[in-house]
């Protein structure tokens, strides 16, 4: 249970106003207790301990910023919500990167709609470095398409010439007829298992 606050406490007997800026201050400008208790002594002449002030602090701001960092993780979330849309494509942890920054956001002062402008473009900016990965991904894919198609082309038009080389080889047979020598014939027939890469 949280400590009941001393009757004599001079932070306390501040007056409402005084002591709401001291809140704010520590809860919006992150006010350090050293730059507290200047403030303190320099605005209002409020003289009180680095232990007091450190007491007060855990008893009386601790919990409100408790409570305020709950309200911006949940604001930040739901800004990362309606910034994320139904196109991008998004992981946890770029959700929860976002989301921190946002939250960063809020908590050092800026609004809703700055911190919702700085995730919708984080978010374009992961869409367009995903769009660009695939874009490469499809042109590497078509190059090597190409390269392949390259390939088979030339291997058809070497298989083409083979063919022609066959062909005349086989005409000369024709041509030939029974008048052509045995050993000519033999000559002609093993030329065209080496044009055709025929192996015996």
């Amino acid at each position: 249970m949280a400590r009941k606050g001393r009757s004599d406490s001079k932070l306390d007997q501040l007056e409402p106003e005084v002591r709401q800026d001291l809140i704010d201050k520590f809860l919006h400008e992150n006010l350090g207790l050293t730059a507290a208790r200047e403030w303190l002594a320099d605005t209002h002449e409020v003289s009180i301990a680095i232990s007091g002030l450190h007491s007060w602090f855990h008893r009386v701001v601790w919990p409100l910023k408790l409570k305020m960092r709950e309200q911006y993780a949940t604001m930040a979330n739901a800004l990362v919500s309606e910034a994320r849309g139904k196109e991008v494509n998004w992981t946890e942890a770029l959700e929860e990167k976002v989301a921190q920054r946002a939250y960063e956001m809020l908590e050092t002062g800026a609004n809703e709609k700055q911190a919702l402008a700085y995730a919708k473009t984080a978010f374009a900016e992961e869409k367009a470095a995903h769009d660009q990965k695939m874009d490469k991904a499809k042109l590497e894919q078509s190059q090597e398409k190409l390269e392949q198609d390259e390939r088979r082309l030339k291997l058809l038009e070497q298989k083409a010439a083979a063919a022609d080389m066959a062909a005349e080889q086989m005409q000369k047979l024709k041509d030939g007829g029974d008048m052509l020598p045995e050993e000519e014939r033999a000559a002609i027939l093993l030329k065209v298992d080496e044009i055709l890469n025929i192996k015996k």
